[in-house]
């Protein structure tokens, strides 16, 4: 079989493809950080980003499941969030970005806000959903959906339930479908703490504080230092789990006191 040989220019176009950075550059004019680079090159299906405010994670995680839909044929995103402003945000931004690029705009066949979805004409759909984490109902309007990409935005705001109905989706073709979650940590200890704190999970973690963000000056880390309490400056600026909100001693010291029983 002769394979035909690619003139440079056909090359160039296939490497930009092939790299969702460069094709954000290009096409919708966004051009990534090196942190927002880093995590949007994950190689791994089960991705868990743990990062500070204003950091830009959803953004990223926007970019690149338009360049999954951009780039794939019949390729199928189920974004999940705790409630319903943050999948409002997230479809805005689609939008936004879907408006800056003309090959994105002529592809869009379908686009309808209940529930949000955006299709395009090569059979890819992105698609969205609230958990209901409050109602207690777990996450029950994503049963039976189907997905190739499934992304949780502040994944430690949604309840176990909500994550063991989301994540059974993918139990389809586990090798195959993607989960990635990202979030700024609650202090609370359930799914998100033990798939960044428990690496035999297999999960790919990232780490960034506020930061890393190239915007943050001394009068932002001022503030955030004045009116958020010692706690909240944990789980918001720097993104470390920290102590849990409840209960009336420190975690380090419960953990101790358990151990120091063991050796009695």
């Amino acid at each position: 079989m002769v394979v035909p040989s690619l003139t440079p220019e056909e090359l160039e176009a296939l490497e930009i493809l092939a790299d969702p950075c460069k094709w954000a550059a290009i096409e919708l004019d966004w051009h990534a950080r090196w942190y927002q680079e880093e995590m949007m090159k994950a190689t791994s299906n089960r991705v868990v980003i743990r990062a500070g405010r204003r950091v830009g994670k959803t953004d990223s995680m926007v970019v690149k499941m338009l360049h999954k839909c951009y780039t794939n044929n019949d390729f199928r995103i189920l974004v999940v969030t705790p409630f319903e402003s943050q999948i409002k945000h997230i479809f805005d931004r689609f939008r936004q970005l879907i408006r800056k690029s003309k090959n994105l705009q002529a592809s869009v066949i379908r686009d309808i806000r209940s529930p949000n979805t955006i299709e395009f004409g090569n059979g890819s759909r992105i698609i969205g959903f609230t958990a209901g984490t409050t109602s207690g109902g777990g996450a029950a309007n994503v049963r039976g959906q189907g997905a190739d990409f499934i992304y949780l935005d502040e994944a430690d705001y949604l309840s176990d339930d909500d994550i063991d109905t989301i994540i059974s989706v993918a139990y389809e073709d586990a090798e195959r479908i993607e989960i990635w979650a990202t979030s700024t940590p609650t202090g609370r200890r359930g799914r998100f703490w033990e798939w960044c704190t428990r690496k035999e999970l297999g999960w790919q973690e990232f780490h960034y504080t506020s930061h890393v963000n190239p915007n943050w000056t001394e009068a932002a880390e001022r503030d955030a230092r004045n009116n958020l309490t010692e706690l909240g400056y944990i789980h918001e600026i720097l993104a470390e789990f920290g102590d849990m909100a409840e209960g009336v001693f420190r975690r380090k010291y419960v953990e101790k006191a358990a151990g120091l029983g063991k050796e009695l």
